[in-house]
């Protein structure tokens, strides 16, 4: 899954630990994507979920990521 995330986030899955940096911009694995903690900072909005990899997309996502994370 790609996502642009504005939190940092230590996921567990089983026995691995999986670390998404803040102001990470990539693809993640999927089986983290379906983790509770990843879905529930896409439901709030600190993690964002552009629909491409363009620079317009990126750029959206990225803004609504910033407003998402200064509240």
């Amino acid at each position: 899954m790609f996502i642009n995330s504005k939190v940092k986030l230590l996921v567990k899955d089983g026995d691995e630990s999986y670390t998404i940096p803040k102001d990470y911009i990539g693809d993640i694995p999927e089986h983290i994507a379906k983790t509770w903690l990843v879905q529930m900072a896409i439901k709030s909005g600190h993690i964002v979920t552009p629909e491409s990899k363009s620079d317009k997309a990126l750029e959206t996502a990225d803004k609504k990521a910033v407003r998402t994370a200064k509240k």
